[in-house]
């Protein structure tokens, strides 16, 4: 999976702490995508108090989150855990369309021989 950062109002070190957080929290999901071409696009942006964390998975489907915190870290956390759920129900989906067909070809199948 490659990583894209958008974090212009950070400072160097705070950046480099987002980069490490972005790296952890997104681990699991990277773990998830191990078979597929993807792009994750985070970016920060602070307003006022609160940093508002996007984070954007490009692969076969858009996935997106968006979460404002006043810790940084604790909303790179949250969006990764977003879009770790949004992901596996896509792929649960995906399961059970792929289970639904060999159903009903075994059923096909099946009926197939009783008619003749």
């Amino acid at each position: 999976m490659k990583y894209l950062f958008v974090a212009p109002s950070l400072t160097p070190p705070t950046y480099e702490t987002f980069e490490q957080q972005v790296y952890k929290s997104f681990s699991k999901v990277d773990k998830l995508m191990s078979n597929e071409e993807a792009t994750l696009r985070v970016s920060v942006s602070k307003e006022g108090e609160e940093f508002c964390v996007t984070a954007e998975l490009w692969n076969s489907e858009n996935l997106l989150s968006k979460e404002k915190n006043r810790d940084l870290r604790a909303a790179v956390d949250v969006v990764s855990k977003e879009i770790k759920n949004q992901l596996l129900k896509k792929k649960d989906k995906k399961g059970l369309r792929k289970m639904n067909e060999k159903i009903k070809d075994l059923r096909n199948k099946l009926l197939s021989r009783n008619v003749e």
